[in-house]
C-alpha cells in the first residue's frame, strides 16, 4: 500500500526551507477566504484502513497581515486494508494560519498551521468519533486581488486514540471583502513613492537619492540636474550654475605646508591639498595657478619677502616634480609679511601667517 506519510514528511521538510527564505511580509487587502481543497489522507497502520482521497470546504477570517482563524469540514471515504468494505469519513477542524514573509515577486505566501477538531467514521455498524490535534506547513500563490491557489502538509494526532495520520491538500481560494488597499503613489515620478520622498515635486528626469532628493555628486551645494559645472573640487566656493567663481580673490587652496625655521626646504605637506588643486585643473583645463608665499612680521620686512618667494617656488617645484602639473600653469610669488590673515603679535597668529596658498588666476 502507498503510504503517503512520506511525501507528507518530505513536504515538511520542503516548507521549512522556504518558510526560512522569506522577506518582508505585504498587509493583506481582504478580510475573507473562501476555500475548496482536495487531497489524500493517509491513516495510522493500527487503523487498517487505505489512503483515502479527500474533499474539503473551508472559511478562513483574515485577523491581521500574519494571523488567519479558518474552519475546515472535510469528507472521505477509506477502503478498509485487505479486507472488504470501507468507511466513511467525517472531519471538522478549526485552524490557526500564521503566514511568514513573502517570496520571491510578492505574491509568494508560506505558513504554519495549527488547530483542533472533530473525526468520525462510520463503517460496518459501527460510528466512532474522535478529537484530534493538527500540525502544518504551507505556502500560498497568489495570482490575482481575489484568488490564490494553496497547498499544505499536515500530521493529524487522535488523543482518544494515540494514532497519527497525514494528509497533503492543495487548493483554491476566493478572496473577498475588506478594504482593498490604496496603491503606492510617486507624484513626481522620481522612482521614489510618495510616502517615502523627502524632495516631492523634483523635476522630471531628475537623478534622485533613495529619499527621492536630488542628488549633488560633487557636493557643491547644486544638484546635479541645476549644475553646469560637474565634478567640481570639493570645498571651492561655486556660483547658482554650481560652476566655481572667476574672481581670485574667492578661489584658493590652503596647501598645509610646514617648513623648518627660517628655512625654506619643505618638511611636510597634505596630499590631500594638492590632490584638490590636480582635481581643479582637470575640470578647469584654461585655469592657471599662483602659489602664494607668506611669512609673519619677524624679522626684516626684505628678508620675509625673499624667505616667502623661496617657499613659494620650493612649492612650485614639488607640484611639477613630484605631481606632474605642468608648470606653463603654475607661477609663485612671495608677499612676506605683506598679507597677515591673523595677529602677528601672538604666537598663534604669527604660526596662521607663515602660510603658502595656491590661488586660481582665471577661470572659465
Amino acid at each position: 500500500m502507498f503510504k503517503l506519510k512520506h511525501i507528507t514528511t518530505a513536504l515538511l521538510a520542503a516548507s521549512c526551507a522556504v518558510v526560512q527564505s522569506g522577506v518582508v511580509q505585504a498587509e493583506d487587502s481582504h478580510q475573507w477566504e473562501a476555500t475548496g481543497m482536495a487531497g489524500m489522507n493517509s491513516f495510522d497502520s493500527n487503523r487498517n484502513l487505505d489512503d483515502a482521497s479527500t474533499g474539503s470546504l473551508g472559511l478562513g477570517y483574515v485577523l491581521s497581515k500574519d494571523w488567519t482563524l479558518e474552519g475546515f469540514y472535510q469528507g472521505f471515504d477509506a477502503d478498509i486494508d485487505n479486507g472488504i468494505g470501507g468507511v466513511d469519513g467525517r472531519q471538522v477542524r478549526l485552524d490557526a494560519l500564521y503566514h511568514f514573509a513573502q517570496l520571491g515577486d510578492g505574491s509568494w505566501r508560506p505558513f504554519v498551521l495549527a488547530g483542533l477538531g472533530d473525526q468520525e467514521f462510520d463503517g460496518n455498524g459501527a460510528k466512532d468519533s474522535e478529537t484530534f490535534g493538527n500540525l502544518g506547513l504551507g505556502i500560498k500563490k497568489q495570482f490575482s486581488d481575489s484568488w490564490l491557489v494553496r497547498g499544505d502538509a499536515r500530521t493529524l494526532y487522535s488523543f482518544d486514540e494515540d494514532e497519527t495520520d497525514y494528509g497533503v491538500n492543495v487548493g483554491l481560494s476566493f478572496l473577498f471583502g475588506g478594504k482593498k488597499t490604496a496603491a503606492e503613489k510617486d507624484s513626481d515620478m522620481d522612482g521614489v513613492f510618495d510616502s517615502l520622498d523627502q524632495c516631492p515635486n523634483t523635476p522630471a528626469g531628475a537623478a534622485v537619492d533613495s529619499v527621492g532628493c536630488p542628488l549633488d555628486s560633487d557636493m557643491d551645494g547644486v544638484a546635479d540636474y541645476l549644475d553646469k559645472c560637474l565634478n567640481t573640487p570639493h570645498g571651492v566656493k561655486v556660483n547658482e550654475e554650481g560652476c566655481v567663481l572667476t574672481s581670485s580673490e574667492d578661489v584658493s587652496f590652503d596647501l598645509s605646508l610646514r617648513f623648518d625655521h627660517d628655512g625654506d626646504e619643505i618638511m611636510s605637506h597634505n596630499s590631500a591639498d594638492v590632490d584638490r588643486v590636480i582635481r581643479y585643473l582637470e575640470v578647469y583645463p584654461v585655469a592657471d595657478i599662483v602659489i602664494e608665499g607668506h611669512t609673519d612680521s619677524s624679522g626684516p620686512a626684505s628678508y620675509n619677502k625673499g624667505l616667502s618667494e623661496r617657499r613659494a617656488a620650493a612649492m612650485l617645484n614639488l607640484l611639477t616634480g613630484q605631481y606632474g602639473i605642468d608648470a606653463a600653469r603654475l607661477s609663485a610669488a612671495g608677499y612676506g609679511e605683506e598679507r597677515p590673515i591673523a595677529d602677528n603679535s601672538t604666537s598663534e597668529g604669527r604660526a596662521a601667517n607663515r602660510r603658502v596658498v595656491a590661488k586660481v588666476l582665471e577661470s572659465k
